[in-house]
């Protein structure tokens, strides 16, 4: 696989595979493949660019309404 797809990919879908407790080398290949390894995970959020701090100072949302 490390011939045919770049590295980090092949080390991406290796860890994904692992953490569904896939351990052959066919659910890899299948996943290089169709380009899933750096897809997020189901239930996995992405973090927000921008998040407000936590400080007694910051008023919330709640506070205008």
């Amino acid at each position: 696989m490390g011939e045919k797809y770049e590295l980090h990919r092949v080390e991406a879908a290796t860890l994904r595979a692992l953490r569904f407790g896939a351990t052959s080398y066919k659910p890899v290949e299948r996943m290089l493949r169709l380009g899933l390894e750096l897809q997020p995970l189901p239930g996995e959020q992405e973090q927000p660019e921008h998040c407000t701090p936590e400080h007694a100072n910051v008023r919330g949302p709640g506070y205008y309404h």
